[in-house]
């Protein structure tokens, strides 16, 4: 249907201008443009037909010609501070930030007590990396205008940024209060929610906002990575594939596919769904950014590295980039480089607590450091940081603590991370303690043999299984084997487990599962579990062994020893007390939860030993080779001689240099590998006295032994 024209009645100029206005708002933009016009032409000096025509031909989409409407009016009369404030906001949108920046201070030169030029010019500050500035024209606008709920939504993005989720919820809060149908404020509350794994509270946010517009694409795509968080993996993958479909053309659906297939650890599916990102928006640092994090988590550290500095060179100021390529650059042990972007980071965000904890992790502090006392004076509003962002920081101090030889500070601030990290995990510890008991009761030597009639184990050699408790030595020796010209270093990789449980769900489902299981093996089963493990070892890079460093694979030996008889099984092993220690004071990335409590620990420590001993009983001689960590620190050449011989692999000098290897190490060893052998880490436990003593007590006879 055709647009109806305005009244053919004469109008005045307040109700014209007032009806232009209102029709851009309605979205009926063809008579708004008919009437803008009629206005302009009878009114060319007017200041508010001239604001009114800018604010129909920004309604249209045209901001050039909004903008050439406004620039062509301040050359008339430079003196019209709403103008300038007006310029401020669509030279941002055009991505002039030195233009922007110029006419919001030339606004609130004019009119000080200007709220929204104040606004405005805190969004290009933002956007141009002072925050500190942005801050002051946000606070300064909501002193002029307590109800400007622009302003309040504004101040949350800044102190969302940096990590204060607390104050930038009572911002949001604000806004939503004074405007309840504030759609940005809704998702943006939602956004701050799921930052701190708050699902269900972003999840209400995100829906609220969807209802009031329902097209609104930051509602959609947070209410589909609330429900993720919450275990609802289907319907989120449900809803983020049809937002592909219905908006092909924009890039955030994509990007919420890829983060949740990553999630996921869907690494082909996510960098498929990253790609198509990217392929709508070349530019997009989120997509940029995005593909580094899925090149590191595919073990291509080096590409990694390249697509956070593409990032870097849109976005010179973002400081997480300059986190993530630390990250990247700490994995390849170019330590110095990744110190030096830590350091950027946090010169960035000094506020941002969280950054402070990869600087610990690169390396050890030093007392003169500048950014331990800085880190040590900001961690005093800890109690302002969620439970989830605590806990990171407490890690952070405990290290910089311990590096300093202040070891009563360090172990104080370990034990109150832990008691955080402890809280928020699902642990049944029984139900994680009969595990070890099945498998000793399914793995019998009887069981062993009969199924080793049955099965013909596959020839290959390939397989390097290095199996232990984390934080026993694993990585160390792995950078030493993968020094080796015949050896790849495959890292951590859930491979087998994969292999093994895609195999028997396909026949038993969830009826059998392992240990039981093992009873039913045939030698179809077998093949098949070879063959899909072969398959999905990541590259090799030609070398004709392999290193598999899952730890926990030491519940698999038994399988591994009938289905890979020719796969050899390194057992590393430390000072139990030293070991589950270390455990205790580190922050894995992947959740190991019954690492955070010493009864926990050393519990789940003394059924890993039981099994480990089954192992060396019901299976034949030279199946296992035992490789003590101490021996590895302080008889490095002749531990490693032995290690070789076990494998078949000649000597080669360069396994002694392995911390010269450019290899990628993405595990909390990362830093200490890229050293010569450091003996520091022996009897550690010594330093911590009474702190420690009920963990000494539940391992005194296993340390002894």
């Amino acid at each position: 249907m055709a647009e109806q024209s305005p009244p053919r009645k004469p109008l005045t100029r307040d109700q014209a201008i007032a009806m232009a206005i209102d029709l851009a708002d309605k979205g009926r933009l063809p008579a708004a443009e008919d009437l803008s016009r009629q206005v302009i032409a009878r009114f060319p000096d007017d200041p508010d037909a001239v604001a009114m025509r800018a604010y129909v031909l920004h309604r249209q989409g045209r901001l050039e010609d909004a903008i050439a409407v406004l620039e062509q009016a301040v050359q008339g009369d430079a003196a019209l501070p709403v103008f300038h404030g007006n310029l401020c906001e669509m030279h941002r949108q055009a991505k002039r930030l030195d233009k922007a920046l110029a006419h919001g201070l030339r606004a609130i030169r004019l009119a000080p007590d200007y709220a929204d030029a104040h606004s405005n010019l805190g969004i290009v500050q933002f956007e141009l990396g002072r925050h500190d500035d942005a801050e002051a024209s946000y606070r300064r606008a909501l002193a002029l205008n307590p109800g400007f709920a622009e302003a309040h939504n504004n101040l949350g993005n800044l102190l969302r940024l940096r990590e204060d989720y607390g104050a930038s919820l009572a911002s949001y809060q604000e806004a939503i209060r004074l405007r309840p149908s504030y759609v940005e404020a809704l998702a943006n509350a939602g956004k701050a929610y799921l930052s701190q794994h708050e699902f269900a509270a972003a999840e209400a946010l995100f829906r609220r906002a969807a209802a009031l517009r329902p097209d609104y694409m930051d509602a959609l795509t947070g209410t589909a990575a609330a429900a993720h968080g919450q275990g609802k993996s289907d319907y989120a993958m449900a809803v983020a594939s049809r937002l592909t479909a219905q908006y092909p053309g924009r890039i955030e659906p994509f990007l919420l596919l890829a983060q949740l297939l990553l999630d996921d650890h869907k690494l082909q599916g996510a960098l498929a769904a990253a790609e198509q990102a990217l392929a709508n928006d070349g530019r997009d640092q989120r997509a940029i950014a995005l593909m580094g994090r899925l090149m590191r988590e595919l073990g291509r550290a080096e590409d990694a590295v390249t697509w956070f500095e593409k990032a870097l060179a849109i976005d010179p100021g973002g400081a997480e980039h300059h986190n993530q390529l630390g990250v990247s650059l700490m994995e390849l042990g170019r330590m110095d480089d990744a110190r030096a972007a830590f350091e950027r980071a946090i010169a960035l965000s000094p506020e941002t607590l969280r950054l402070y904890t990869n600087l610990a992790a690169a390396g050890r502090t030093r007392r003169e450091d500048p950014h331990y006392s800085r880190f040590v004076e900001a961690a005093g509003r800890i109690e302002s940081l969620s439970p989830r962002d605590r806990t990171g920081v407490y890690y952070a101090l405990g290290k910089m603590h311990d590096d300093v030889g202040e070891h009563a500070l360090a172990i104080d601030a370990f034990m109150a991370g832990a008691r955080l990290k402890r809280a928020s995990l699902d642990y049944n510890r029984s139900s994680s303690l009969f595990l070890f008991d099945r498998i000793r009761e399914a793995f019998t030597r009887e069981t062993i043999e009969a199924r080793r009639a049955l099965v013909t184990g596959a020839e290959t050699a390939a397989p390097i299984f290095i199996v232990g408790m984390p934080r026993s030595g694993s990585t160390l020796t792995e950078q030493i084997l993968s020094s080796h010209s015949q050896v790849f270093g495959a890292g951590e990789i859930r491979t087998f487990h994969d292999a093994m449980a895609g195999v028997f769900s396909r026949d038993f489902g969830t009826s059998i599962r392992f240990p039981e299981v093992f009873r039913f093996l045939s030698a179809g089963h077998a093949g098949r579990i070879v063959a899909d493990y072969l398959a999905n070892v990541p590259n090799r890079d030609g070398a004709p062994r392999f290193t598999d460093k899952m730890l926990t694979n030491f519940m698999y030996v038994g399988l591994i020893h009938v289905i890979m008889p020719h796969a050899r099984i390194i057992h590393i092993r430390r000072n139990p007390i030293d070991t589950c220690l270390s455990c205790f004071t580190r922050l894995f990335r992947e959740d190991l939860p019954y690492t955070y409590d010493f009864d926990d620990l050393a519990d789940y420590y003394r059924k890993y030993a039981e099994l480990m001993a089954h192992w060396r009983a019901v299976l034949p001689s030279g199946s296992l080779h035992e490789v003590s960590y101490e021996d590895l620190v302080n008889h490095t050449e002749a531990t490693t001689r032995g290690l070789l011989a076990y494998l078949g692999l000649p000597w080669e000098d360069r396994c002694m240099s392995f911390h010269e290897s450019r290899r990628a190490v993405r595990t909390a060893s990362v830093s200490q590998v890229r050293e010569p052998i450091y003996t520091g880490s022996l009897d550690r436990w010594k330093k911590y006295g009474a702190a420690i003593q009920p963990l000494v007590d539940r391992l005194a006879d296993l340390e002894q032994a």
